[in-house]
């Protein structure tokens, strides 16, 4: 079961095959098509043509890449798709190349026809994957049991639990350790869901801090205003740092962000 308080399935994750960064990424396009559907109308208007005119199926800006450079005379068409893609994400501010796959991918399952929204393939290669072993997980406890004519029930439950606990502390220190060792990292929490709001709408809405501030959380936004221009900084600065964070975390190149006056850069 995935805990909905995590990006992944589980407490860790390996470190070369995050799925916490792919749910995170997921998530940031589905907030990037609720603030601004443009993104996803102009890459049927603009790409999809092209996508559709290749003799080639492509669903990786790797793949894409390759077919260019190996036979770039002989197949304008990829050629063509590739320059429209770049063209089309550079617009947006999303030119990485996982959001490039995203695009490949969503074009590829729309089967001729427009998609409201993103259709993302889930990379499986780190599924199933364990980081440790059946007779490592073995989880044994045995007690002498309860003698009513010597203990209370409140007692020998009392002292049982107790000593479960104990040997429960012991194997999931021994468990991480195991796990930890072997290249797995902890999966990352969950950032609040309006990070990623605010980091769609400063990435291709091109909103600044305070503007993110004073549609997403107008009161605060307010009372800010109304305490004075360094309640009002540290506010934004407080927008500014999370969504940095979540790009960094996602491996999204924010975009340059015009200085107005009297107000700081994002970076």
């Amino acid at each position: 079961m995935h805990d909905s308080k995590k990006l992944a399935w589980g407490e860790y994750e390996p470190e070369v095959h995050r799925k916490s960064v792919e749910f995170a990424r997921t998530k940031f396009l589905r907030a990037v098509n609720l603030h601004e559907p443009r993104v996803l109308e102009t890459l049927y208007a603009d790409v999809f043509g092209t996508y559709k005119e290749s003799p080639f199926t492509f669903t990786t800006i790797r793949d894409l890449e390759f077919a260019v450079c190996m036979c770039a005379e002989s197949n304008k068409e990829a050629k063509d798709l590739l320059t429209n893609l770049h063209s089309w994400a550079q617009g947006w501010h999303i030119d990485e190349n996982w959001c490039l796959d995203g695009a490949l991918q969503t074009m590829y399952r729309s089967h001729n026809e427009k998609s409201p929204s993103w259709h993302i393939v889930e990379n499986y290669s780190s599924f199933g994957e364990s980081a440790t072993k059946e007779d490592e997980r073995l989880l044994e406890f045995t007690h002498e049991g309860w003698e009513p004519s010597r203990q209370t029930r409140a007692q020998f439950k009392s002292e049982i639990i107790r000593e479960f606990n104990l040997k429960l502390e012991e194997y999931l220190k021994k468990t991480e350790q195991l796990a930890t060792q072997r290249g797995y990292v902890r999966t990352k929490s969950k950032h609040g869901d309006g990070h990623f709001d605010w980091l769609a709408c400063f990435q291709v809405k091109e909103m600044d801090a305070a503007d993110i501030l004073s549609q997403f959380l107008p009161i605060e936004y307010d009372s800010a205003v109304n305490r004075g221009r360094d309640s009002l900084n540290n506010a934004t600065k407080r927008i500014r740092s999370a969504i940095n964070e979540l790009a960094d975390f996602i491996d999204l190149d924010l975009r340059e962000e015009g200085i107005k006056p009297g107000r700081r850069s994002l970076k």
